[in-house]
Formats: structure tokens, C-alpha cells, sequence
């Protein structure tokens, strides 16, 4: 009788963590790289109109390189 609770108990806690896993892989939104670009297109032209530079450095990495339109050289946030 122990055995097959182990077995059981076993068959259980292998269900129970591939539910876990396969939940979690398939409620996870997928990526989409489209949305991604027009809210950080959104953003700069947002930002850059209401003169946010605040927000306007968050939307680049701390190392970026931005060049402007007169060619000037920004590094940075």
C-alpha cells in the first residue's frame, strides 16, 4: 500500500508541476514587436513635443547615441 502512494503521490507532483509549466507558457502573452514600436514612437514624439526630456531619456538605454536633426551628437540618457 506505501508503494503505490509513493507512486501516487509521484504521479501527482509530476501533473501538478507540468501544469504549472504548460500554464504558465500558454497565459503568457506572446511578444509583439509591432506594438512595442509604435508606443516607443508614441513616446518620443510625445515627450519631445510637451518638452519632457525627463520621459524622452527614459525611452533610450543609458548607453545610447541619439543625432539629432541639426547633427548634433547626444550620448547617453
Amino acid at each position: 500500500m506505501i508503494a503505490a502512494e509513493r507512486k501516487l503521490s509521484s504521479v501527482l507532483a509530476a501533473v501538478a508541476l507540468l501544469t504549472c509549466l504548460l500554464g504558465n507558457r500558454v497565459l503568457a502573452a506572446p511578444p509583439n514587436d509591432a506594438d512595442d514600436v509604435r508606443n516607443a514612437v508614441a513616446g518620443f514624439a510625445t515627450s519631445w513635443n510637451r518638452h519632457d526630456m525627463d520621459a524622452f531619456g527614459r525611452l533610450f538605454a543609458p548607453d545610447a547615441e541619439f543625432v539629432s536633426v541639426a547633427g548634433v551628437v547626444w550620448t547617453g540618457r
